[in-house]
């Protein structure tokens, strides 16, 4: 089975491109756990794998049937099916060898950084938490490349995240997949016309009217209340009140709120990347 990817490193827009898919695909949705429509969540499954002890392989059914639960239907679609992930791409990704093309969201590492922070105020995480200050855990990350915790594993620092993704050196790998690299700053300037670029890329039947509606369903508005009505069920994650998952979706943010040295630090480390990956290193300016 044709395999499609919906990737991007942690904190760059990939809840808000599920939505928007979600919306359009299987919605307007009404619940968060509905995001299945479009987006299927790999790493779900991925704990399914090990608790079952059973290949995840195994599990394509499955998330075959969560869709289509998803989309409220009796029977499944000829979709191919569409995943989402965290992970870097190589050889030893899941479904590699049936993986054909991926939509890669890249963001401002800038503005991940300051995503990181936030989640790390929102969730329970003892290894985030050991950390003394935002400063400390913004200076690791830069340190790292990425976020801490997350560095050492399958996600890699953010540079190796996009590189793996986006980059001639993919193309050594098995089955690399075509991928169509989105900026998350252009999305969120016109969702209209780069919705509508990732639903030709994936082979999507475009409708107008249905993408207008699900760009209006995947407000940030729409998006909390329904993260607000998840964290009253079993299906959200555990998180302090008064903190959201769904951001603000700030862009160009400056790092000068966590010491006069951290933004040259993080030029030092991330400013060759960001260049070449499209983002001017130099803080132009700020933007909510």
């Amino acid at each position: 089975m044709v395999m499609r990817w919906l990737a991007s490193y942690p904190r760059s827009g990939n809840t808000w491109v599920r939505t928007l898919l979600a919306n359009y695909m299987g919605g307007p949705i009404a619940h968060w756990s509905l995001m299945n429509a479009g987006v299927v969540d790999l790493n779900y499954f991925q704990h399914i794998s090990v608790e079952r002890g059973v290949p995840l392989e195994t599990l394509v059914d499955d998330m075959l049937e969560a869709r289509q639960r998803a989309r409220g239907r009796t029977e499944n679609d000829s979709d191919p099916l569409i995943l989402k992930t965290h992970d870097r791409f190589s050889d030893e990704h899941p479904f590699a060898r049936q993986t054909d093309r991926a939509v890669y969201l890249i963001r401002n590492p800038r503005d991940v950084l300051i995503s990181h922070l936030n989640y790390r105020r929102l969730t329970y995480r003892d290894e985030v938490d050991s950390f003394q200050s935002d400063r400390d855990y913004a200076m690791e990350y830069i340190r790292r490349g990425g976020d801490p915790p997350l560095v050492a594993g399958p996600y890699g620092s953010w540079e190796q995240n996009v590189r793996s993704w986006t980059t001639p050196q993919a193309a050594d790998l098995l089955s690399a997949p075509r991928a169509l690299v989105v900026q998350y700053e252009a999305l969120r300037r016109d969702p209209e016309t780069h919705l509508r670029g990732i639903l030709e890329f994936f082979d999507y039947p475009v409708d107008a009217q249905r993408l207008l509606t699900a760009v209006a369903a995947s407000s940030r508005e729409q998006m909390r209340r329904l993260e607000t009505e998840a964290r009253q069920t079993d299906t959200f994650f555990r998180a302090r009140e008064g903190v959201w998952f769904v951001g603000e979706g700030r862009v160009n943010q400056s790092l000068a709120m966590l010491g006069e040295d951290v933004e040259q630090r993080f030029l030092d480390v991330f400013g060759a990347a960001m260049a070449e990956f499209g983002y001017d290193p130099a803080l132009t300016s700020a933007s909510t």
